[in-house]
């Protein structure tokens, strides 16, 4: 009796070995891997604002090289074409800052050949024709305005090229154009500049 005793006593404690040797192999429980929190809504940031100085000057200087372009290939045909420059000034509030330099005050073909425009010169007709084509090019960048002042007998020939030339720049730029009538051979001309002459400074 003692012996079947011992016997069970042996086959419990093995069992519980077994057991105990069974939990041990296991793999090692792991905690789950943190959840990464929600990002936060973006917030539109406000537009920086424009530097409108940087497309004014940009523009002014185009239009100054172009005007001097045009100025020295008239005078190398002696036709007195002549750039007046003024300096120009602009203020921009959103950056708290004024801009200033020299620009295209004016673009002036004076005196006019009157016996040449009206034998319908082909220099001049082409010199007038480029002074309305610069006008409408500098007219992107701002206002412009072609005055003229021919007698009579020149406006309409006059009056035709100027327009041919604004037509020609193909931009779909239309300056304002101003036509008088002159008695004065010596008031004859055609010019162009901007509309805003009050930017100028001298």
């Amino acid at each position: 009796m003692q012996m079947k005793t011992t016997s069970a006593l042996c086959a419990l404690a093995i069992s519980i070995l077994a057991g105990c040797a069974t939990s041990g192999d296991e793999a090692p429980k792991t905690a789950p891997p943190p959840v990464a929190p929600a990002p936060a809504p973006a917030v539109a940031k406000a537009p920086a604002p424009i530097d409108s100085t940087i497309a004014w000057r940009q523009g002014k200087e185009q239009d100054l090289a172009e005007a001097r372009s045009l100025a020295s290939k008239a005078q190398s045909m002696k036709i007195p074409v002549v750039v007046k420059t003024g300096r120009a000034q602009k203020r921009d509030e959103a950056y708290n800052k004024t801009e200033q330099l020299d620009a295209v005050k004016n673009v002036t073909l004076r005196p006019l050949a009157l016996d040449k425009i009206g034998k319908n010169d082909k220099i001049w007709a082409e010199v007038i024709r480029q002074i309305g084509k610069h006008a409408a090019q500098a007219n992107v960048h701002e206002p412009q305005q072609i005055l003229v002042s021919v007698t009579k007998g020149t406006k309409a020939r006059v009056t035709q090229w100027i327009n041919e030339g604004v037509t020609s720049a193909n931009n779909g730029q239309s300056p304002e154009i101003q036509v008088f009538e002159t008695t004065q051979t010596k008031d004859a001309a055609v010019f162009y500049q901007p509309q805003d002459q009050k930017q100028f400074l001298n």
